[in-house]
């Protein structure tokens, strides 16, 4: 009797009418053609090993790390089965990482070292085996989940060093086991299954809003509810990581991440920037109400605060009364900005800061219809003022932009906490759709790069315009469409109406040449360039490996070590 064929199909002959008694099989499999190629998809790296696997190799890379379940290569599907050693050892640039639903395997030393990195979020159930040192010194890991409900055998510990980890998160039915095993019985207080909610207390950090501080849960999020925090002061480790070093605007931000839930910003904590003197301006949004004792003790080099609250009677601040913080404002150096029409009421709640509060006024932005359905979460609109230079609300970039190869190409020149100056056509784009732009003192540089955009003060009849550009004129749509085929989200639309609003910006694209040949253009963010000195940032490909158990970092025929010098 014989077996032939491969892995997915067999086929079984022979004579039959004969007693067997007993039968051995000799299973060949077939050949492996393409073992050991390496696949590149979307700025990530497999490895194959196997007619249908592959593994995550050892690489560069920055941001979040989605494994997937399998990629397609050849017309042949592979399944992601493993993490290799080393794989990402000491990548400063690695945040998260999710997926891996065939993820049997994560080799040892495999995330050592990556001490930005915040969660790691394993969704399949077949992993069997962690290697040495796994997650040794991922100082800013907050938790660890595994859908895995037989505990994997430790050698070691592989949390050793991850100081914020604050959950062990696994299926259901495994708890019991993981409390018990090896290793893992060290972390018992902090074992338990998914799904469960942040307890309050827990302190986590969000790296979109790096260096501003780190939170504490305040209010646990629910499901479909989210949660509330505050700022409370950098630990030492943290301060090794991510130093308070921000020059300009430090902006309290309005929300942060955690386990999968967003928290609101709402509170600063006791002496949470108490001694920062590197920044020389602090905003506060409007969500904020609770801002506790020495929260910007001592930060003396403090010149502009932007208090955004319409009523300060709604704001706790243990401080304000006796004028501790900001300690350079009763001696004239820092100036305190309110709402316009809310001076008296800002007065009468902080007599101690009255001789140093002024009123500014604030340009409202209603962007609520002009959501990016391609884009979750952003919001676009146009915005111009000859007159005026305006400090950007916290999650706020603005863009000016040009035109290339019918693509309209968005260059980022200020965020949140940043002047827009005067007199600069941009596009602004912001997470949340309604927000307050806010009229600086002083002058800001003029922007003087490439930019297509012109802008309007007053409602722009275009029939004002030289009679040349009339029908020349692109705003900013919500929607494009190319051959009737849809492209993105937004886009630049052929304008058909007869006035341009005021304080917004608009483009002139064919001059006296005529129109161009399509009636609207793409829309996208410049690429972000990177210098060979970072071998280690986003969308640089680089190959790594370990020589006399150092690692080293091939990039364009070049080797780096970790810090990104050259050594050879």
């Amino acid at each position: 009797m014989t077996w032939t064929g491969d892995a997915e199909e067999v086929t079984l002959s022979g004579n039959i009418g004969c007693t067997i008694s007993s039968i051995e099989f000799t299973y060949t499999p077939a050949a492996a053609p393409h073992v050991g190629e390496t696949i590149e998809q979307a700025y990530q790296s497999y490895v194959i090993t196997g007619a249908h696997t592959a593994k995550v190799p050892a690489q560069s890379f920055g941001g979040s790390f989605a494994i997937p379940e399998y990629v397609d290569y050849d017309e042949v599907r592979y399944y992601i089965t493993e993490i290799d050693d080393y794989a990402f050892y000491n990548e400063d640039d690695l945040f998260d990482i999710t997926g891996g639903e065939n993820i049997a395997r994560i080799g040892a030393h495999a995330f050592e070292g990556c001490t930005h990195m915040r969660s790691f979020s394993l969704d399949g159930g077949v992993l069997d085996e962690i290697g040495v040192d796994a997650f040794k010194n991922c100082k800013l890991l907050a938790y660890y989940e595994s859908n895995t409900t037989t505990p994997p055998v430790l050698e070691s510990d592989i949390f050793a060093g991850d100081e914020l980890l604050n959950h062990i998160l696994i299926d259901y039915f495994g708890v019991g086991a993981y409390k018990e095993a090896a290793v893992w019985s060290a972390y018992e207080s902090i074992i338990d299954y998914r799904g469960i909610d942040a307890s309050v207390g827990e302190k986590f950090f969000d790296l979109v809003q790096m260096y501003t501080g780190l939170y504490e849960v305040t209010t646990p999020a629910t499901y479909g509810t989210p949660g509330e925090a505050k700022v409370v002061p950098y630990t030492s480790y943290i301060n090794d990581i991510y130093p308070i070093t921000r020059t300009g605007t430090l902006v309290i931000p309005e929300d942060a991440n955690y386990m999968g839930s967003e928290y609101a910003i709402t509170g600063i904590g006791e002496n949470a920037y108490k001694d920062s003197t590197r920044f020389n301006a602090v905003m506060i949004p409007q969500q904020v109400t609770s801002i506790e004792a020495g929260a910007f003790l001592n930060c003396t080099g403090v010149e502009n605060v932007y208090f955004l609250w319409e009523n300060p009677n709604t704001i706790t601040w243990y401080d304000r009364d006796k004028g501790l913080e900001f300690a350079t404002a009763t001696s004239g150096k820092t100036k305190i900005y309110v709402p316009k029409g809310k001076l008296a009421a800002y007065q009468s709640w902080a007599p101690s800061w009255a001789s140093c509060m002024y009123d500014v006024e604030l340009f409202d932005v209603d962007v609520t219809q002009a959501e990016d359905p391609d884009h979750s979460g952003r919001f676009y609109r146009t915005f111009f003022d000859s007159e005026n230079d305006y400090l950007l609300p916290p999650s706020v970039w603005a863009h000016v932009g040009y035109v290339q190869d019918n693509e309209f190409i968005l260059r980022s020149i200020a965020y949140d906490g940043q002047i827009l100056p005067k007199n600069t056509a941009v596009v602004l784009e912001s997470e949340t759709p309604i927000y307050h732009l806010i009229k600086s003192e002083g002058s800001a540089p003029a922007y003087t790069g490439q930019n297509d955009l012109r802008g309007t003060d007053v409602n722009l009849a275009v029939s004002s315009l030289p009679a040349a550009q009339q029908d020349k004129v692109y705003v900013l749509g919500k929607e494009a469409w190319i051959n009737s085929v849809r492209q993105v989200g937004m886009g630049l639309y052929r304008y058909t109406g007869t006035t341009l609003g005021a304080h917004k910006a608009y483009m002139i694209v064919g001059g006296t040449s005529g129109a161009p040949t399509r009636a609207r253009f793409l829309f996208r963010h410049e690429d972000e360039t990177t210098g060979v000195e970072n071998v280690q940032s986003d969308k640089v490909q680089c190959t790594k490996i370990l020589r006399d158990g150092q690692l080293i970092i091939i990039k364009d025929g070049k080797e780096y070590n970790a810090q990104g010098q050259i050594v050879k």
